[in-house]
């Protein structure tokens, strides 16, 4: 009963998972179906867990549990490289911005703002 009782909040989680990305975000629609598409990928897993154990079989991994941390950590590192990139392309409009701002409006030495 509790096996069950678990199951299904974690299958609930993981639908709100889905449900947010795909309708309150305002990422690009391949973001969005791959980030469904991982959730629908979890929803599998929750209810059927031995497929993850034959898919890491094939892989070689021993147990499914290890497989899926292990394909975490990789989707976790590819965020942070995404994160980490519009990062920078946000600091590069910023200093942008900042430039054109500051040629724009040029003041003298004694200026007060």
């Amino acid at each position: 009963m509790l096996y069950f009782f678990f199951k299904l909040v974690l299958l609930a989680s993981v639908l709100g998972f889905v449900y947010l990305v795909m309708f309150r975000t305002r990422a690009i629609l391949a973001q969005r179906v791959f980030g469904a598409a991982i959730g629908l990928v979890m929803c599998v897993f929750v209810i059927v867990p031995d497929l993850a154990t034959r898919i890491s079989n094939l892989f070689g991994i021993g147990r499914g549990a290890d497989f899926l941390f292990y394909l975490s950590h990789a989707f976790i590192y590819f965020l942070f490289v995404r994160v980490y990139q519009e990062n920078q392309r946000f600091q590069a409009q910023i200093t942008e911005l900042t430039r054109q701002l500051a040629l724009s409006s040029p003041r003298k030495a004694g200026d007060v703002l």
